[in-house]
């Protein structure tokens, strides 16, 4: 490998058909143009791209690829909320590793986990209670959405989650999204009577 030229070693990381005794030969070379394109490589080994993770500059890209493994993936999660979103972005994220991202610190973090499509009912129910509305209405945007969620936040103490909330159910069941802006209406009028009592 070392008699190879950049140009030819960056051909055979971009080789589909390389083998993997070929591309660990080519990280041993230390070349960060290779070690960039190894990062990138649809078809890699999960061992070989955690073994880029020294290389801080990588991180971006092992973020991105859907060969990371979970070690690599939770390693990079825990660095930075950037990365967490990237992690998060990725489609090969495991589902423990977004139900670990479900309490994270970041609302940026806990909104891209409720738009992942492996996130389950049960971890879009757990961020529908979320303290931040951005959160509340990114569950709304999530592929795995149940309608029972989303006539939950139509309820919602936010006016825009709730409206979100509406515009969704009413696209599937007006019925149903007229029934909850009365049910809305009406709890409003109450509270506003109790207030004035008092």
């Amino acid at each position: 490998m070392n008699s190879l030229s950049l140009s030819e070693a960056l051909e055979l990381v971009r080789d589909p058909n390389a083998k993997p005794h070929e591309l660990y030969a080519l990280l041993k070379l230390n070349s960060p143009p290779i070690r960039a394109a190894l990062a990138q490589r649809d078809k890699v080994h999960s061992s070989l791209l955690h073994m880029l993770l020294e290389d801080d500059a990588l991180w971006p890209a092992l973020a991105r690829n859907p060969n990371s493994g979970v070690p690599t993936l939770q390693f990079l999660a825990s660095q930075s909320e950037v990365l967490a979103v990237t992690v998060v972005g990725n489609p090969s994220c495991p589902r423990a590793l977004l139900s670990s991202l479900v309490h994270h610190s970041s609302v940026a973090v806990r909104s891209a986990v409720a738009h992942h499509k492996r996130t389950s009912p049960f971890l879009l129910k757990i961020l529908s209670t979320d303290s931040s509305p951005a959160v509340r209405m990114a569950c709304l945007e999530g592929p795995n959405v149940r309608l029972s969620l989303v006539q939950t936040l139509a309820l919602d103490p936010d006016s825009q989650v709730r409206a979100a909330a509406l515009a969704y159910i009413s696209r599937f069941e007006p019925e149903i999204a007229d029934a909850l802006v009365r049910d809305h209406q009406a709890r409003e009028a109450a509270r506003v009577r109790m207030a004035r009592a008092h």
